[in-house]
């Protein structure tokens, strides 16, 4: 069926009973029990007189798609919109079609409404998966049908036929066909989805594909209808079910029938749990109560219209429980479904890579948006960052570029990001004649291309760490010469063949020893002197280093940021002793002033973590902060550790916030930090024991905590949604006076603001000091 415009048909209650009655006896292949009214064009094309929906073929939107897969269907919002995309996952086999009652109730809630055609002629349970060896074949297969990346031998799905090419296609088209509808939104600027502003939703395999996404995506709802991943091999749910959720808990759902078998009562009960919502209130039986109780697990033991059909009687047009008039009984279950929220904390943590890659010493660029890695074997790696998500894009960008580099404990660094001659490059250490060599590598007309940089002169450079500031007028790259233990830091231009290598000092291990500053002009390094660590400054133009006697012994790990509160000066900082961050303004020829130190949080030194590594400095919103792992065992390795980002330089003590999810057992390290447009993403190392990295977790929605004294609103637009950091405490205030403003109690996200309570006008949040 091909696009057509959308029907406008008004029926009154009593005539649109009576016309799907007969209609239903004559075309009941046209969506049975769903009241349609079904029309000529040049065949038969079955309209819903309400919703206003409308079929688009998936081949319309990207000639890449496939023909003859069944097509779309679209709801615009049918009264005020939510400004929310919701995307409805059909279960296997199954087409959007079958599931239309729901999408039209959707839209009539004011949701931009899709029921996704996609690839499901299988099952994932049964038919790919039902012998597999363990459980992660669910994740491979799954993975590969919304990505559209070769990870299974089980099916073949390709990028263009994937679920997010489908969505984006599909979304562009809308634009095209409706631009007055605002289906754009939902596309960010680099055509991505906007997951921010999406819901999903799915039944039985349709249900597994929206959680998955949850897990990886922080989306605003998710709605699951009797769905389950199990592994019949390890009589256990399938792998990534375990996996911490970007999206909070406290907007996950779950319904299903009670005498369902696929899945049973007892696996969804398992599933309550993997998905951290089976606290969220009681369970509850939808049957004859209209007080859920703020729960996030429903069930009903109504009888189907379709007698047996337990496992479709939740969402199936054919299958939803009706009273004799032919009445949905599950609308107000579904108004609930879609519309409750709840005031409760969650977290935005997710695991950026599938269980079978191991990611080493990753690197990220927030210009370039792209994300870098060593595996373990000696391959270099490189890959997009969703800026929506922070979460690593498995497109076609997503390549191996290299192999045959030196191990970690042989280069002491892995591949990093630096502006080079061509813009974005990459520079990591390689062997040449079994010599740990600088490389470098960029992209050049689409094609990554490598060359060597360092001479072959028979001597060892390694542990390489380039220039990444626009005002350095030459790229610059500093490295280790001769001996990654005992030898020299150097630096030289990376646009010249190495004609001049300076020697800053000896190697001081243990340590990231060297920040450039962001001034195109100047290097921070530490070197050991008489056993001590020491700061020195070096100055590219004179070649002159200078040892910075006004500041502690034992500095180590030195961090720039990339401006200061006064002209002319940088800001710079290090560990000291292990147990704070002092910071210091370096005006260059003068003064180096001590202006703040920060110690270890009180809520980390009460559960034993007194130990700072790993710092790393950025600015948002004209603001200083810095990351850093507070450990509790050893440092130099990868430590018992907490994740942390504290503000500096704030009057009144800033944010202090503990960034990882405290998942027992496990070790931390290396947090990293990248800034987009209007977000902040932290991503740091996670180990469970002895053995090989394990995760790279990247905590999102750090922005709303860090700015939220710049969201500011007016009660006069009526009841006002307010959503920030769900982790973080906030406070909101009001005020009637733009200069005076009242504190209420601290809250938790989200949160409603009923101006009808209140006289005041105006309403903004603000983070705790803690």
């Amino acid at each position: 069926m091909k696009h057509r415009p959308r029907q406008h048909v008004s029926i009154p209650c009593k005539f649109r009973y009576e016309v799907k009655r007969v209609l239903y006896l004559q075309w009941e292949f046209c969506f049975s029990r769903v009241w349609f009214l079904c029309v000529i064009v040049t065949g038969t094309i079955c309209v819903d007189a309400f919703a206003q929906g409308v079929w688009i073929e998936p081949s319309d939107t990207d000639d890449g798609i496939e023909i003859g897969d069944a097509p779309h269907y679209v709801v615009a919002p049918a009264s005020s919109q939510r400004g929310e995309l919701l995307i409805f996952f059909p279960g296997a086999g199954a087409r959007p079609e079958e599931y239309t009652e729901f999408i039209n109730h959707a839209g009539s809630l004011g949701y931009h409404a899709v029921g996704l055609s996609y690839p499901n002629d299988k099952s994932i349970n049964f038919d790919y998966c039902g012998d597999a060896a363990d459980g992660s074949c669910h994740e491979f297969v799954r993975r590969e049908i919304l990505e559209g990346i070769d990870l299974s031998d089980q099916l073949s799905v390709d990028p263009a036929n994937s679920i997010l090419n489908r969505i984006t296609k599909l979304l562009a088209h809308l634009n095209d066909l409706y631009p007055e509808e605002g289906w754009l939104h939902f596309l960010t600027d680099n055509e991505l989805i906007n997951w921010r502003d999406v819901s999903v939703a799915g039944h039985s395999q349709g249900a597994g594909h929206a959680g998955f996404i949850a897990k990886n995506h922080s989306v605003r709802r998710c709605v699951l209808f009797a769905g389950a991943d199990w592994s019949f091999t390890e009589q256990a749910i399938a792998y990534w079910l375990n996996w911490p959720a970007v999206t909070p808990p406290a907007r996950i759902y779950f319904f299903t029938h009670e005498r369902d078998t696929t899945p049973s009562l007892i696996l969804s009960r398992m599933m309550w749990v993997a998905y951290m919502i089976a606290d969220f209130g009681p369970e509850i039986r939808v049957d004859s109560t209209d007080d859920y109780q703020e729960s996030h697990t429903l069930t009903t033991n109504l009888e189907p219209a379709e007698a047996g059909n337990f496992h479709q009687a939740t969402i199936v047009n054919n299958a939803i429980p009706r009273n004799e008039q032919g009445e949905n009984l599950l609308l107000a279950t579904w108004q609930y479904l879609l519309t409750h929220q709840r005031n409760e904390p969650g977290e935005r943590i997710g695991v950026i890579q599938t269980t079978e890659e191991v990611m080493i010493s990753p690197d990220i660029d927030g210009e370039a948006l792209l994300f870098a890695y060593q595996d373990p074997f000696s391959n270099l790696w490189v890959g997009k960052i969703d800026p929506s998500t922070g979460m690593f894009i498995r497109d076609s960008s997503y390549q191996k570029i290299d192999t045959d580099l030196n191990t970690i404990q042989e280069s002491r660094k892995g591949p990093e990001f630096y502006l080079g001659d061509e813009g974005t490059e990459l520079i990591y250490i390689k062997r040449l004649n079994e010599l740990p060599s600088i490389w470098s590598a960029s992209k050049i007309n689409g094609e990554w291309q490598t060359q060597l940089l360092s001479p072959s002169d028979g001597i060892a450079r390694g542990g390489a760490i380039g220039t990444d500031s626009a005002s350095w007028e030459r790229p610059a790259i500093a490295y280790w010469y001769e001996d990654g233990a005992n030898g020299e830091v150097r630096w030289a231009w990376a646009d010249g063949p190495f004609e001049e290598e300076i020697t800053l000092g000896d190697i001081q291990s243990g340590s990231t020893p060297l920040r450039w500053a962001l001034d195109g002009k100047h290097i921070f390094f530490t070197l050991d002197v008489e056993g001590i660590s020491q700061l020195f400054v070096h100055d590219t133009q004179t070649l002159q280093s200078t040892q910075l006697t006004d500041v502690s012994s034992g500095i180590v790990n030195p961090i720039v940021w990339e401006s200061a509160p006064q002209e002319e000066a940088l800001l710079v900082g290090g560990v000291v002793n292990q147990e704070q961050i002092q910071i210091f303004t370096y005006t260059p020829g003068g003064e180096f002033i001590l202006k703040q130190v920060l110690e270890v949080p009180t809520a980390a030194q009460e559960a034993g973590y007194t130990l700072i590594g790993s710092p790393e400095g950025f600015m948002f919103d004209e603001r200083w902060f810095v990351s850093m792992e507070i450990a509790n065992g050893e440092l130099g390795r990868i430590p018992d550790a907490q994740i942390w980002v504290l503000e500096c330089l704030r009057p009144e003590g800033g944010i202090s916030l503990r960034c990882d999810d405290g998942v027992e057992g496990a070790l931390r390290a290396d947090p990293e930090w990248l800034l987009t447009r209007d977000e902040v993403y932290l991503y740091y190392q996670q180990f469970f024991g002895e053995g090989p990295l394990k995760q790279i977790r990247v905590r999102t929605g750090l922005a709303p905590l860090i700015r939220g004294e710049s969201l500011q609103v007016s009660s006069e637009q009526g009841n006002l949604q307010l959503e920030w950091d769900d982790r973080a405490e906030l406070r909101i205030e009001r005020s009637e006076d733009l200069e005076i403003w009242d504190l209420v109690d601290p809250m938790r996200s989200p949160a409603t603001v009923d101006p009808s309570t209140h006289n005041q006008q105006f309403w903004r949040l603000r983070p705790n000091q803690l």
